[in-house]
């Protein structure tokens, strides 16, 4: 703050108190303070999906930049994985029943991050930050870039918006349909289907008895889903996901 705008602060609309001397964010990550003389000011008010910056000492629209944002828990949508939006080394496994569902979480093995595209612990998923879609009234839903088949819907959680994962059964989400749509290019898995097709007794995700490579996803109404892992991974019943090395 430039001397000029620390003239302007006057000791009566002083929030508080502080000791520590600089710019700080309040709990809810929506307003700029700024500890002066031993005194606590407001300084800006974050407006809509905007979050307060203390680094920059201004508004901004990643809420990660904000020290004291914390992400919400996360809920399942539909069954199957999903990533962790804010910690690339975890992914969740979602189990969906007639009472709802509570997601499992996972940790990938220690030099492995959750690749969103193949579904799978593996170097190229890297860990370069938060991955969250950043809500906005212009984008309150879309696709994942790296894995059209799931979508994120943001969602209201104390006061601000949070995107929630879901995932399309086959095809991609179309954030202009707002709905999932077919294709013949589905990311990473194929409907089985013949005589000897895999059966599902109970919704999980099932290594291959065929193949170690390959898994199956099946879904509360017992169809399977067919799953391949990529070159250099194989599937691991007890982490319900591809990891890397040969069977």
């Amino acid at each position: 703050m430039s001397s000029d705008q620390m003239e302007h602060l006057i000791l009566e609309d002083a929030v508080s108190t502080c000791n520590d001397t600089g710019y700080f964010c309040t709990s809810d990550c929506k307003t700029v303070q700024l500890c002066a003389a031993e005194r606590l000011f407001n300084l800006t008010h974050c407006p809509g999906y905007t979050f307060c910056d203390a680094a920059n000492h201004a508004c901004s629209d990643d809420q990660t930049s904000c020290p004291n944002w914390r992400p919400p828990a996360f809920t399942c949508c539909d069954h199957g994985l999903f990533p962790d939006l804010y910690d690339c080394s975890r992914y969740y496994l979602c189990y969906k029943d007639q009472f709802g569902s509570k997601p499992e979480v996972y940790e990938c093995e220690e030099g492995t991050a959750f690749d969103v595209e193949t579904l799978s612990c593996t170097q190229k998923g890297g860990c370069a930050g938060s991955r969250a879609p950043v809500c906005s009234l212009e984008t309150p839903t879309g696709a994942l870039k790296d894995n059209p088949s799931i979508y994120y819907v943001c969602t209201l959680v104390d006061g601000v918006m949070y995107p929630q994962l879901c995932r399309c059964d086959q095809g991609y989400y179309d954030p202009m349909e707002t709905s999932c749509v077919t294709t013949s290019g589905e990311v990473g898995t194929t409907t089985s289907s013949g005589p000897d097709e895999f059966r599902c007794s109970e919704q999980g995700i099932f290594g291959d008895p065929e193949s170690c490579e390959a898994y199956y996803v099946c879904s509360l109404s017992l169809q399977a889903t067919h799953g391949f892992c990529v070159n250099g991974t194989h599937f691991n019943q007890t982490r319900h996901s591809c990891v890397l090395g040969t069977c």
